[in-house]
């Protein structure tokens, strides 16, 4: 006999077996149990979570020679629909099967009677596949059918599914499963597969799974092939690419010493054993993440992927304030990782970043809250309201002149009007900080679609500037910890290298409203003060969010197709107003 997999081998038989969806599953019985049967329903929810299981188990209990409700699974009914053979059950796959045809077929056949059991079903799979056109065919079927038909619309994508179609379904969401039931069914399987394994495998096994009982159990699957009888945590590991909570705590020990040596090594023994980096970023961040909720509630309950002796080990160096920054680090670099052609690179760069970042503390040296003439020290260093915005720019972040294509000019005097805004801004700061904070209203800088399409033309003849830019923009990172500056700073460093022509270097931002922030004139000032005191560039800035760097970019591509871009020589300098 070929050999079934795991998730068709053990595939719920019985409402009672379906694994994390409770309320679901009594709904399902409650209408069962009433006669309050449903001409249409929808289970939409996560990849593995059992939908199409719900849905045939429900054919099952429609169709039941016992009677409504009952689920045998010995009768004629209940044995043709597990072996997927019962003439009045059908599954479609909405993936290979979206187009209208497929749909009056389908239609032509539901007018016909029952041929075995009582309800004929129709199920199905993926329905967010199905065209527009399919859909506007199925509505009045869906909607009215002929007596005793079920449709059961199965969904990863409800949003894609029409709304209309929508209306007309009861619809049940399925959620992902917790670890303690997926740990509970592998535990379940593996004892009737007569496999040993130790518990912290299983932890890991359903970690990876992410809430998908399917996932789990093809994981499952792949490593009872490899562990020869006994599956561990370590096999668990090696088979996956994983880094032990010990190893990661270790690599935040060096960042937090400044042992660029040892982080070097570290990384390179990962790249060695073929480590899963993206999952690596995964799971070191879901490490600081309980960490972070330790030391805020002191819960041990609340601990999803560490030990309270793991959580210790790193919260006795990190406070909250350095956990979320290391947070918010790790997940810019997993958002770059999924780019990436090189994850490890990426991963290298980024831990260099927080070695350059870290404070270096001696070893016998134990973690301490700052004290308070510490801080009263920094709020000194911030300017009053009559002191100019030069000087809160100028003073602490001083860094070597790099060689750029720009002749290096004096530092920008801004106008009377700005500096008083900046001075009245700074007085509203409240004294508990230690930062000067940005401007939340003001005026805006605007440039037309033709503006900023006349820039991108301007743009071929400063290629060399821009990838300069591009090459030292992490050198921000001198300016983010200035406790006068660190918010204009970290708001430019945010935004990437676009466009630069006219003396405007137009920046592009992943999220709208730090795009519409960096665009407030205030701010913008600033910011143009850094860029000249970090690259000896006189660059005017400009700020696009994701969308609009989309269109703009596809208005130029269709000039450029038609001949219609304007010659360089043709432009007239462009100003910011």
């Amino acid at each position: 006999m070929a050999y079934k997999a795991l998730y068709n081998k053990y595939r719920s038989k019985t409402f009672d077996e379906i694994v994390g969806q409770e309320a679901t599953v009594q709904s399902l019985k409650n209408a069962l149990l009433t006669n309050k049967i449903a001409h249409a329903y929808l289970f939409s929810g996560p990849r593995g979570t059992g939908k199409t299981s719900l849905a045939r188990l429900f054919a099952k209990a429609l169709n039941c020679e016992e009677g409504l409700g009952s689920i045998c699974n010995k009768c004629e009914n209940c044995l043709a629909i597990n072996n997927s053979s019962h003439p009045d059950v059908f599954e479609i796959d909405a993936a290979s099967n979206s187009g209208v045809d497929q749909v009056r077929n389908l239609i032509e056949q539901v007018k016909y009677l029952p041929t075995l059991g009582k309800y004929k079903v129709y199920i199905i799979d993926e329905v967010h596949m199905m065209t527009k056109e399919a859909f506007n065919a199925l509505l009045k079927t869906l909607e009215e059918p002929p007596q005793n038909v079920v449709f059961i619309l199965c969904t990863t994508d409800p949003y894609k599914v029409l709304p209309t179609i929508l209306s007309r379904c009861q619809r049940y969401n399925l959620t992902k499963i917790d670890q303690p039931d997926l740990i509970k069914l592998l535990t379940k399987i593996l004892k009737q597969e007569l496999i040993s394994f130790d518990n912290d495998a299983l932890s890991i096994i359903a970690n990876l799974a992410n809430g998908g009982a399917r996932d789990a159990l093809s994981i499952l699957d792949q490593l009872i092939a490899y562990s020869d009888g006994y599956i561990s945590a370590d096999k668990v590991r090696e088979v996956f690419g994983l880094v032990t909570n010990e190893d990661k705590i270790i690599l935040l020990n060096y960042l937090y010493r400044k042992d660029t040596l040892s982080t070097i090594n570290f990384l390179e023994k990962l790249n060695y054993k073929n480590i899963d980096i993206s999952r690596f970023v995964l799971d070191l961040l879901n490490l600081l993440k309980d960490c972070l909720i330790y030391l805020k509630t002191e819960n041990s309950e609340l601990l999803q992927v560490s030990t309270i002796e793991e959580v210790k080990q790193v919260t006795n160096i990190y406070n909250s304030f350095d956990l979320l920054n290391l947070i918010e680090t790790f997940l810019t670099c997993q958002s770059k990782i999924k780019e990436a052609s090189n994850p490890g690179f990426v991963l290298e760069i980024t831990l260099l970043e927080l070695l350059e970042k870290t404070k270096q503390i001696p070893q016998n040296e134990t973690k301490n809250p700052a004290k308070p003439e510490q801080k009263s020290k920094i709020m000194d260093e911030i300017p009053n309201s009559n002191k100019v915005v030069e000087k809160v720019l100028l003073n602490e972040s001083k860094i070597t002149e790099k060689p750029s294509p720009s002749v290096t000019q004096k530092p920008t005097v801004f106008s009377s009007k700005v500096e008083k805004d900046t001075e009245k801004h700074m007085e509203n700061a409240t004294q508990t900080t230690n930062f000067i904070p940005l401007f939340n209203e003001g005026e805006f800088y605007h440039l037309t679609q033709d503006e900023i399409v006349n820039l991108m033309v301007l743009g071929k003849k400063e290629k060399e500037t821009r990838k300069y830019l591009i090459e030292h923009w992490g050198e921000l990172e001198n300016f983010k910890y200035n406790p006068k500056i660190g918010a204009f700073a970290t708001l430019l460093s945010e935004g990437i290298p676009y466009i630069i022509g006219s003396s405007i270097l137009v920046l592009s931002y992943n999220n709208k409203n730090r795009a519409t922030l960096a665009n407030i004139k205030a701010n913008q000032k600033i910011m143009t003060s850094i860029i000249k005191e970090a690259f000896s560039l006189k660059l005017e800035t400009y700020a696009l969010n994701r969308d609009e760097q989309t269109t703009y970019y596809q208005h130029y591509c269709n000039l450029q197709q038609i001949n219609q871009l304007p010659a360089i020589e043709d432009i007239k300098k462009i100003v910011l107003k």
